[in-house]
């Protein structure tokens, strides 16, 4: 029994040099694109998925209701979403 669960937890080295030395051309054009949100939007969308907030916690760094926090995230994902498709990344 042990011996199975031995092989079943062995772990497996990754090599993170190379995933970190190739960005993608999305992910710099989704950096391009935070670029071009309006301050406010651009603020909601990086406290919420940049730093990991809860849509509660963003609307408390703010100073905002979770209404207009939410109502911010959504709209900045819309423009994101716009833009990107714009640029003919779309999936």
């Amino acid at each position: 029994m042990d011996a199975s669960r031995k092989r079943h937890l062995e772990t497996v080295s990754l090599d993170f040099e190379v995933a970190a030395e190739e960005r993608s051309e999305r992910e710099a054009d989704l950096d391009e694109a935070l670029v071009g949100l309006p301050d406010d939007l651009r603020e909601a969308v990086e406290l919420r998925y940049g730093s990991g907030l809860g849509v509660g916690e963003v609307a408390c760094a703010l100073g905002i209701s979770r209404f207009s926090a939410r109502r911010r995230i959504n709209a900045a994902l819309k423009m994101l979403e716009e833009e990107l498709e714009e640029g003919g990344l779309d999936g």
